[in-house]
């Protein structure tokens, strides 16, 4: 390092005023690029499947010889294609938290894409649905490591002031894929569109492979863990170019258990130079903070097992007998749009409104589309129920989307969060699996009345989470820890009780 203005000493404004910088906010879109390759994989069966798996509009299946024009299957079958890549996810999410503990947050997700790319090649490529079927789950397997490690890597770039509208950009990223995917469909759900479909998959990740090593730091908070901290100074201070950061840097170390000096000479003077060392699960489940634990890990279910991928899914063939499959698709697009706009929205409330407010109005919003749905479904209106559909969707978009990915990376210290999130993100993906199998079997033996399965578990976790869940707006890890587990929190004497 050279020059104070390395050390934080750059500019008389504190760094904890700061709102946006550029270069925060540039490193936050490249990692977030990882969750647009995971909503890309979300949105980008429901368009072709009726081409894929019952040949729709194809006369010859068999045509493009060790490529076919279609791959026929069963909807039990094509169900699992769907729903195979969360089996992927959960085994990714859950080893995630120790990968990027140990090696680092921008190296994970650097390496990550070299997976996205094997899987996105596998399923482009597939001449049967067992090979569709594996490199969906290879692919599940990236998204599952990409959507631990970006929240946490965007969580721990972002300011303080802002840290909210950061945290929005997964889900946002998400949503804009899915909705990319879904207009893509729109031209491309034939014979072979449907591959070059399901290979735009590889686009994005070679994009972050490029863009990750070249031009983004790691994370100040994962370098002060490790002990670096002339490089976590490094860090922050190119991060928050043209303010000071010596407060902020003083509590970083803070929440690694650290001693640090408060004089004007040199903040790393006196601190932590060993590193931290991070919680395993075991531990984590073991410590005084399963109680959060179980929260996040509620706050993860209820995002999938409210019933949003019900939609995402399956919309297509949902509303194909009443509309017809072009008019389907064409809607299906029309609710990708609708979930990107309400999610933009939601990162200028985020930060305002507070994250416990809108995660709870969201959940309230999905369990009483969830009953209308169901209401007009049984009398018929179909109208009715594509608007209701449409305001499901806004709803999960408006809080239930973006929120449990940002309150991670707030709610743990940096020794937990590893270990929290891979826990609460395999959660995740299982509820997903849950729902991407076994909605297709409650939609053909309830009918008109599947969503009020929705209705019935979102308001189990809107109970839950009412009592539990603790607002995290404006508010350092130090402070959340110290709000939830007292005072002495946050210092060494605590973390070093892990």
């Amino acid at each position: 390092m050279s020059g104070r203005g390395e050390l934080g000493f750059a500019g008389s404004r504190d760094s904890r005023e700061a709102t946006y910088t550029s270069y925060s906010v540039f490193c936050a879109l490249v990692a977030a690029l990882s969750a647009f390759t995971n909503g890309y994989n979300i949105g980008v069966p429901n368009a072709p499947e009726l081409v894929i798996r019952a040949c729709e509009g194809i006369k010859d299946p068999s045509a493009g010889g060790a490529f076919p024009a279609c791959l026929p299957m069963s909807t039990t079958v094509w169900g699992f294609v769907v729903a195979a890549f969360c089996l992927g996810g959960m085994v990714g999410g859950l080893g995630s938290g120790w990968l990027m503990s140990r090696f680092g947050r921008r190296p994970i997700l650097i390496f990550n894409n070299l997976v996205f790319i094997a899987g996105g090649v596998l399923v482009a490529l597939s001449n049967s649905s067992g090979m569709m079927i594996a490199g969906r789950v290879i692919i599940g397997l990236a998204c599952g490591v990409s959507m631990v490690v970006a929240p946490v890597y965007i969580g721990e770039v972002a300011t303080l002031k802002c840290r909210g509208a950061y945290g929005t950009l997964p889900q946002l990223f998400v949503v804009l894929s899915i909705l990319i995917a879904q207009l893509l469909g729109l031209g491309l759900s034939n014979a072979p569109g449907w591959r070059i479909l399901f290979g735009i998959t590889v686009i994005p990740a070679i994009l972050q492979m490029i863009l990750l090593p070249m031009f983004c730091v790691e994370t100040p908070p994962y370098l002060a863990s490790c002990g670096r901290i002339d490089e976590a100074n490094a860090s922050l201070a190119r991060l928050r170019k043209g303010y000071d950061v010596r407060s902020e840097m003083e509590e970083i170390l803070s929440v690694q258990g650290s001693r640090t000096s408060s004089g004007d000479e040199d903040i790393v003077a006196t601190g932590a130079k060993e590193g931290t060392e991070n919680m395993g699960i075991l531990q984590l489940l073991r410590s005084h903070m399963l109680g959060t634990t179980i929260t996040a890990i509620v706050v993860h279910a209820s995002q999938q097992l409210t019933g949003i991928n019900s939609v995402f899914y399956y919309s297509t063939s949902m509303f194909a007998e009443a509309l017809g499959s072009d008019v389907a698709r064409a809607v299906t697009v029309g609710i990708g749009a609708l979930n990107f706009v309400m999610t933009f929205v939601s990162s200028a409330l985020v930060d305002r409104t507070g994250r416990k407010v809108l995660l709870l109005s969201s959940l309230a919003g999905l369990i009483l589309m969830s009953v209308v749905i169901v209401v007009a479904s049984v009398f018929g209106q179909n109208i009715v129920v594509v608007a209701s559909v449409f305001l499901f969707v806004a709803s999960f978009a408006m809080g239930l989307g973006p929120v449990p990915w940002m309150l991670m990376p707030e709610l743990f210290p940096i020794q937990a969060v590893g270990a929290a999130s891979s826990l609460a993100n395999c959660v995740n993906w299982l509820s997903n699996f849950i729902i991407g199998q076994v909605f297709p079997i409650i939609n053909e033996h309830l009918g008109d009345y599947a969503f009020i399965v929705f209705a019935a578990v979102g308001t189990v976790f809107f109970i839950y989470l009412w009592f539990r869940l603790v607002e995290t707006k404006g508010k350092t890890v130090e402070d959340i820890q110290r709000e939830l587990y007292g005072p002495q929190a946050g210092g060494k004497q605590e973390m070093s009780a892990y």
